[in-house]
Formats: structure tokens, sequence, C-alpha cells
């Protein structure tokens, strides 16, 4: 039986709906294989994401500054807008 049949069988045995099924057949699918669920991964948030948002709002003053300016590497404009506290 895959997954998605085991979902189903529960949320039919338990007559609640499938997206609540969800939450607790985890815990029942191991237990009825045997099996341990796996470990997830933490992801390394340590580096900002560059959003539009982010950028204009930075990028007028960054300019005005000097810290960005024509002819500069792109990979150096995306360094000093990672740098940036905001």
């Amino acid at each position: 039986m895959n997954w998605i049949e085991f979902v189903k069988k529960i949320s039919i045995e338990k007559n609640i709906k499938f997206n609540e099924a969800l939450k607790i057949a985890s815990i029942l699918y191991h237990k009825e294989r045997g099996t341990t669920p796996k470990k997830k991964i933490k992801k390394n948030n340590d580096e900002k994401k560059l959003t539009g948002k982010f950028i204009l709002k930075h990028l007028k003053r960054l300019v005005d500054s000097g810290e960005i300016y024509k002819g500069q590497k792109k990979k150096d404009i995306i360094n000093v807008l990672k740098s940036v506290n905001g």
C-alpha cells in the first residue's frame, strides 16, 4: 500500500477529511511498517534573500553614497546589497 492509499484509508476509518488525516497518518504509517521517519534537514537561512522590494528600498541610497557605481561587477553589487542592514 502506498502513502496516498494509506492516508485515504485513515481518513475513511477515522471519518475525517484527507488533509486532517495527513497530520496523523505519518505516525501510524511508520508504526505499521516498523520504520522511522526521516529526520528533517535544517536549512541554512544565514544568507539574506534579495527580493525586489528590498533592492528597490536600498538601491538609491547605495548609488548616492557610492557603494554601487557604474561598471561595478554584478557579483560585487549583490554582495553590497546582502551586507545592507535592514
